[in-house]
């Protein structure tokens, strides 16, 4: 909100103009409102507290959609030992039953059609990719272990989320309307913005909060191909891809296995904008930030 703030010109004098808000009941309708009349936008928070000691650089302003927002986070020691899929967590279950869930919403970057013959409908678009990834790297590549689930938008995706009817949600992010119950990716592709007052969607893999294990899997997989796009690694030298020992023996291969089927952060998006009509070119914040300083 403080950031958003900023963006649309709402300051610490003028917080009464910040939209109201109904998420968290009747007596918080106002509680941007007060966060901004007790300190105001994240702008003039710097100013007051930081500016004399750390002057205001790039990496701590606003972003107006120029500069690029996939942004490949050190991989530290994933070649450190952990145990294997937890037990009655979700990648036991994803095992047992041998294929993996992933919810999906038609959209403009996201779009299924019949296949000829009848059979399940076929998807494409960079939705559906990260799923294939995640499935990959679950079944070390395995080609007929994914089902697409098509749900309803946010609200019926976050609903058969909580139910158990996926494992994992993609093409939507964290915003105001999701409660603490899911856990969030970092955001792979960000739709384009009209306007400063335009709110800025986000395309993300969720998963249910509860599963710490799972949460990390999918947060990685999808950081695996930012990884692999600042490092050269394409699909065809997916070997490349460091070998992961923090979900166990059986998983050492998830990277290798991801990128393998689906390249890496730039052949998606380069594969997805040729495929699809509605893909946009890629420029601002769908460009990897490999210099955030």
């Amino acid at each position: 909100a403080l950031l958003h703030a900023e963006r649309t010109n709402v300051t610490r004098g003028t917080a009464g103009r910040f939209p109201r808000s109904d998420r968290f009941g009747e007596r918080h309708r106002d509680m941007f409102r007060h966060a901004l009349a007790a300190g105001g936008n994240y702008g003039e928070l710097y100013d007051r507290n930081l500016e004399r000691i750390i002057p205001r650089n790039r990496i701590n302003g606003l972003n107006d959609g120029r500069t690029g927002l996939i942004y490949s986070h050190p991989l530290g020691k994933v070649h450190v030992d952990g145990f294997g899929p937890a037990e009655g967590g979700a990648l036991e279950r994803i095992l047992v039953r041998g294929r993996l869930l992933c919810g999906v919403a038609a959209g403009d970057v996201s779009q299924a059609f019949d296949a000829e013959g009848g059979g399940p409908r076929l998807w494409r678009g960079i939705d559906a990719d990260f799923c294939r990834a995640v499935a990959a790297a679950i079944f070390e590549g395995g080609s007929d272990t994914l089902d697409f689930v098509e749900v309803s938008g946010a609200e019926g995706g976050f609903k058969a989320l909580t139910n158990g009817d996926i494992d994992v949600l993609s093409g939507f992010g964290p915003d105001a309307e999701t409660n603490g119950s899911f856990s969030f990716s970092q955001p792979y592709y960000y739709d384009p913005v009209e306007s400063a007052e335009s709110e800025e969607k986000t395309h993300a893999l969720g998963v249910l909060k509860d599963d710490p294990q799972f949460s990390a899997f999918v947060y990685w997989i999808v950081s695996a191909t930012f990884h692999a796009e600042e490092a050269n690694i394409t699909q065809d030298r997916s070997f490349n891809m460091p070998a992961v020992g923090l979900f166990g023996p059986s998983y050492t291969r998830i990277f290798r296995d991801a990128i393998l089927t689906v390249g890496n952060y730039a052949e998606i998006y380069r594969r997805n904008e040729q495929a699809v009509a509605a893909m946009p070119p890629r420029t601002g914040r769908n460009l990897l930030n490999a210099s955030p300083f």
